[in-house]
């Protein structure tokens, strides 16, 4: 699978006993929960939701056939009027960072999710590969809330 660990970066909570790690999917380096746990600043141990990524559910199968799909047509979207991106629900937000890079400054990717620790980790994931000009993070709480 193309999702690896990359060097090691110091987990952004800064404590020692964190379990976060820097993986690489696809180009891009994102910053999620240890496989033994979540770190210090993890979502709440009982969104139910949540597996190992600490983000929610990741499906690996699913989350390349969609980057193959966006990086191959970025340019035809683009070239249809298509000017605005939004991913819902978007976790490590791996989609939407992969149709930013790809589509460069012509479309703009809006990231969103509810949990404010997400969003942080979106925005990290963000400005660490250099999309801030193309991706914007939002909150968008859905659900029986």
């Amino acid at each position: 699978m193309a999702c690896r660990a990359a060097a090691s970066t110091p987990p952004a909570g800064g404590g020692s006993g964190s379990s976060s790690r820097i993986v690489s999917f696809r180009g891009l380096d994102v910053e999620l929960d240890g496989p033994e746990g979540p770190s210090s600043h993890s979502v709440a141990d009982a969104d139910a939701s949540k597996d190992s990524t600490g983000v929610g559910l990741l499906w690996e199968g699913a989350t390349t056939l969609l980057c193959d799909y966006l990086e191959q047509n970025a340019t035809w979207l683009v070239d249809q009027g298509t000017d605005r991106a939004l991913e819902l629900g978007a976790g490590a937000g791996i989609a939407g960072m992969v149709l930013a890079r790809a589509a460069s400054v012509k479309l703009k990717v809006t990231l969103t999710d509810y949990h404010p620790v997400v969003l942080d980790g979106l925005s990290t994931a963000v400005s660490r590969n250099g999309l801030a000009r193309q991706c914007t993070i939002d909150a968008l709480p859905w659900g029986d809330e």
